[in-house]
């Protein structure tokens, strides 16, 4: 890398495109996966000055502390079977947390209020620990829950209130409790033949009149023109319609996202 001032900012800007992919990961991908992509305009970066280094070096670092931080909510509140809503501290936003790994019924699915009792049970009155994983593209935070030493992923999974969604079934583990719960025939697995979540989305597309989601900011304001609560909570968090949660209490459009359920 030449010293100019001009190619320096280029590397960098080519840097930071990579560092971007690390914050919009798909719940099913992998972290090293979008890493490849980080580090790859390092290698131009590594041909110059140390203090261009060290200077993209602290860039890298910076953005995955609050990755990698595991932390204990001071708050909790269940919206589905594989997904919360926490507050880290009192007065700050909340933070959408999916379940790693996991894909649990959808609410209108057969279990799908089932499993989201099942994680109310889990987690209510309990100190929760939130492993992070990624940051997915709808602004979820991508994580391994815990309860002392046990994994409500993996409990999930373990009781038939969940499926195993790891990208290829790489989560032999997860894969193994899945066999395990349709062998006994617990939960969903009681079921002659249970539908995976996916399968279930993809025969109930969203209502023509409704149309599809939308992720851009600016094009949808009120909570009537919201398809899905992740929709909702996307422009709630990342495009700042206030307009979406009147009340303050960090859950968009509580007719659509379920609120007061499963609070504690």
């Amino acid at each position: 890398m030449s010293g100019t001032p001009t190619n320096l900012l280029r590397d960098l800007v080519a840097v930071l495109r990579g560092i971007r992919t690390l914050a919009y990961l798909d719940e099913r991908s992998r972290v090293l996966r979008s890493v490849r992509l980080a580090l790859k305009p390092l290698a131009t970066v590594f041909r110059g000055s140390l203090g261009g280094f060290l200077f993209v070096a602290c860039l890298l670092w910076w953005p995955g502390q609050g990755m990698a931080e595991s932390f204990v909510p001071g708050d909790v509140r269940v919206l589905d079977g594989d997904t919360l809503l926490v507050w880290r501290e009192s007065g700050q936003r909340p933070i959408k947390v999916r379940l790693a790994d996991i894909d649990a019924p959808e609410h209108d699915q057969a279990f799908g209020e089932a499993s989201r009792r099942s994680l109310i049970e889990l987690v209510s009155g309990k100190a929760v620990r939130i492993d992070p994983v990624a940051v997915d593209r709808y602004g979820r935070l991508v994580a391994r829950v815990f309860v002392g030493e046990i994994s409500v992923n993996a409990y999930q999974i373990e009781r038939g209130m969940a499926w195993e969604y790891s990208l290829h079934h790489r989560n032999q583990g997860y894969v193994q409790l899945q066999e395990a719960a349709r062998r006994s025939g617990v939960g969903l697995w009681a079921e002659p033949a249970p539908l995976p979540p996916s399968e279930w989305r993809r025969q109930h597309p969203f209502n023509a009149l409704q149309g599809q989601p939308d992720y851009r900011c600016g094009q949808r304001q009120h909570c009537s023109q919201m398809v899905t609560c992740d929709e909702a909570h996307y422009h709630l968090t990342r495009c700042g319609v206030r307009a979406l949660d009147p009340d303050g209490d960090g859950l968009p459009c509580e007719a659509l996202c379920g609120g007061g359920a499963g609070v504690r």
